[in-house]
């Protein structure tokens, strides 16, 4: 069989298997965002889950494709230097979970503020995180060290769970770093309806 071939049958099994809706490599623009946000909507009516739940992952991927698109557009000279490292999203579920993982290459220095960035959210109870993103709405100086800052913690707070990471090195100057954000799923009361009248 055709190399090609066999790898977008390849593909197609691993997307299926890991229950992946939603995959995307590639430079980020305005229209390709907005393509990104129609299909997670696309992707999220089709699921029996509860409006709130809905309406979070939604959230959390506009937040995540607004962060990727600003870091990526301060690191253009990166990606015209390392083509193989552009920003990738995808969307997909596990068990009762829905994920977003997130990958992007940012420089040694970047990614040492991520890792303290990522600590210090995790370490935070949801009130303690409520009380940070309500100081950054308000405080001007907050806001300005970086859009990143706010994303995150609303990330966490709209996620209810801690967020995962991960970096890998890709050479003297320049890492790669992961993120996964992950939502409880919940049935919408349509499913719930049907369930009882079974």
């Amino acid at each position: 069989m055709n190399t090609q071939i066999r790898y977008i049958s390849d593909l197609h099994r691993v997307m299926s298997e890991k229950k992946l809706t939603l995959v995307y490599e590639g430079r980020l623009s305005r229209s390709i965002i907005n393509s990104l946000l129609h299909m997670c909507r696309t992707n999220l009516d089709s699921l029996d889950v509860s409006a709130g739940v809905q309406k979070k992952v939604y959230a959390i991927m506009v937040e995540v494709l607004e962060s990727l698109h600003k870091q990526s557009q301060s690191s253009k000279r990166i990606h015209a230097t390392k083509n193989l490292h552009f920003p990738i999203v995808m969307m997909g579920i596990k068990d009762n979970m829905l994920f977003i993982t997130t990958g992007n290459l940012v420089s040694n220095g970047r990614a040492e503020k991520l890792r303290e960035k990522f600590n210090q959210v995790n370490r935070l109870d949801k009130q303690s995180l409520r009380t940070l993103h309500m100081d950054a709405l308000t405080n001007k100086e907050f806001f300005e060290k970086g859009y990143s800052d706010l994303a995150l913690v609303d990330i966490a707070l709209r996620s209810g769970h801690h967020l995962e990471y991960d970096f890998d090195k890709v050479d003297e100057e320049f890492q790669f770093y992961m993120m996964q954000i992950k939502v409880t799923l919940e049935k919408s009361a349509e499913f719930k309806a049907e369930k009882k009248a079974d």
